[in-house]
């Protein structure tokens, strides 16, 4: 069994902390658009198949916000609600 470090966030932490979290979306072509992360937990599954350990050293909110909004290389198009994004209405 892994040992737990209490510096360090919970993965349910973690996904409390993502939900209602502003995020920018790099759209080819489109410049930036502000989303939130309305699903924090079908976010942080994503996340987690393209960069597994993008949110292990977060110890509060604001390091939550920054890792969520490193960015990431994704090849596809990628579905907002997919990622439990929620697009802003321009």
């Amino acid at each position: 069994m892994t040992e737990v470090n209490k510096e360090y966030m919970s993965k349910d932490e973690v996904i409390k902390s993502l939900s209602g979290t502003p995020i920018s979306l790099d759209v080819e072509n489109d410049g930036t658009r502000v989303g939130t992360i309305v699903d924090g937990e079908k976010f942080y599954n994503k996340i987690l198949l393209f960069d597994p350990d993008r949110f292990t050293h977060c110890k509060n909110d604001n390091e939550v916000t920054v890792a969520a909004n490193k960015d990431l290389d994704v090849k596809d198009k990628l579905n907002a609600a997919e990622w439990g994004i929620e697009k802003k209405k321009s």
